[in-house]
Order: C-alpha cells, then sequence, then structure tokens
C-alpha cells in the first residue's frame, strides 16, 4: 500500500547524523526486595528513515527501552540523545514538548478515548500543540484516510474493531508528523491478517515519508525486508541478520508495498 508522502519527507532527507543516539544505557528498578535489570549496557544509533525491529521475550525490556526514547522513563545510567539533545537534561515542560512534537507512540491496547470519535480521537495531539481547530479537523481527516478509515471517521472509537482501532491510533501517532515512531507490539491484540496489515502500514509510512521507526515485538518469526533486526534479552541488545530467529516454516515476512 503506498501512502502520499508526508510534507515533512523533504526535510528529513537533509537531516545529518543519529536521529536516535542510546550510550551504555542501564534501567534498573526494586521490585520487592530485589534489583531487577531491566536494560543493561545498551548501545545504539539510529539514521532518519531507518526501520528497526526488536524482538525479544516477555519481559526483556522491550517497553523499557521504548519508553526510555519517548521521555516517559529515565535511565538508570548512560545517555539518550535525540536529534542531538540529551533527553537525561530535559526538565518536564521540554520533555512534553518532545513528545508531542517529535515522537508518535503506537500502543499495544490502543488507548483511544471510547466515547470520542475516530476523529477527536487523532485531532488530540494537535490540541496540544496548538493547531488552530479548522486545520486540525483537516489534518486528522487527512491522516484518517491515508490509514484507510475515511469513512470511519465520525464513528466512535468504542464501536470500532480492534484492526479499526489501531489504525486509528497509527493515525494518531503520525498526525503531528513525527520524526520517529516507536510502534510497541502494535499487532499483538489483532488476527494474522489484520496485524500483517497494520505492519505493512508502518513500512509504508517509514518508506514514503522517511519517518524512522522502531517497533518491538515478541514475534520470534517476523521479519520485515529492508530494516535493522535486533534481539533483545536479559535486558541486552543485539543486532541480527535479518532472519527470523530460529526460522522455519510460517515464518512472517513483511515488504510493504
Amino acid at each position: 500500500m503506498a501512502l502520499p508522502p508526508c510534507r515533512r519527507a523533504k526535510d528529513r532527507a537533509s537531516v545529518r547524523g543519529p536521529v536516535i543516539e542510546i550510550e551504555n544505557v542501564s534501567r534498573s528498578f526494586h521490585r520487592g526486595p530485589n534489583l531487577v535489570q531491566a536494560l543493561r549496557g545498551v548501545n545504539l544509533a539510529v539514521s532518519p528513515g531507518e526501520f528497526l525491529l526488536i524482538k525479544g521475550p516477555s519481559g526483556s525490556g522491550k517497553t523499557t527501552l521504548l519508553n526510555l526514547l519517548a521521555g516517559l522513563d529515565r535511565p538508570t545510567g548512560g545517555a539518550v540523545r535525540f536529534e542531538g539533545t540529551d533527553l537525561t537534561k530535559l526538565g518536564d515542560v521540554a520533555m512534553s514538548r518532545f513528545r508531542n512534537q517529535k515522537v508518535g507512540y503506537v500502543f499495544q491496547s490502543f488507548y483511544l478515548e471510547s466515547a470520542q470519535t475516530a476523529l477527536a480521537n487523532v485531532t488530540l495531539p494537535l490540541i496540544f500543540s496548538g493547531v488552530p481547530r479548522r486545520e486540525r479537523a483537516a489534518r486528522a481527516s487527512e491522516m484518517l484516510a491515508r490509514v484507510g478509515l475515511p469513512e470511519k471517521i465520525r464513528e466512535r472509537a468504542g464501536n470500532l474493531s480492534a484492526g479499526q482501532k489501531q489504525r486509528v491510533a497509527l493515525a494518531r501517532a503520525i498526525v503531528n508528523r513525527p520524526s520517529v515512531i516507536l510502534a510497541d507490539e502494535p499487532t499483538a491484540n489483532l488476527d494474522y491478517r489484520t496485524g500483517g496489515e497494520i505492519l505493512d502500514l508502518l513500512v509504508s509510512i517509514n518508506r514514503e515519508d522517511r519517518t524512522t521507526v522502531l517497533l518491538v515485538s515478541h514475534e520470534r518469526d517476523l521479519a520485515i525486508q529492508g530494516a535493522r533486526h535486533f534481539w533483545l534479552e536479559a535486558g541486552e541488545l543485539r543486532e541480527q541478520d535479518g532472519r527470523p530467529r530460529d526460522s522455519a516454516e510460517g515464518s512472517r515476512s513483511v515488504s510493504g508495498g
């Protein structure tokens, strides 16, 4: 599914250097009397327009890593830089502005306002950005059309199917034209076919808009053509060759289109 490029795509082509840099990042926390080491000395550099697939078992630190990149959490040690800015140095107000303008987050559980329409859910980031009402409606409608839901604009989110809800969540994530999309198990609550459609949308947005995408998944057999593949386990991150771990018949490979 080819999508029309967003208006910031040309701007991203001129960005120099990594969009994300992680240096020796660790994250630990206490669970009762025990110290849990969620991330251990993670290093990573991501160039603008790259697609990263990070796989690993439940509890391996995948969501913790995304939360650090989104500024929803702070590392115990190390540095997290976004377009050269050290996120560990930002105050709460600057961090909120960063999340709103630079990052689109796609959650496993959608986090939509069920009583609100699809359009109202997608406009929320634009309200926080101070975008005028008329422009908010136009941009949100455009994004819903991009993810294949032009006819569901006035439908309440609670009445949508799981796949439609995730499309609305994806439209909300891209409506502010972020530099990076962080997708946390976006297909976990979807059937195989619908999950494949969401993955195709993410790949198309990455390729058409040059939006950097970091997708985490527990699916060992998932592969995305042209992406960098990583394995995260016990808090340690290592890059793979792009083939599904323990590759076997039935592996899911996504190429976009």
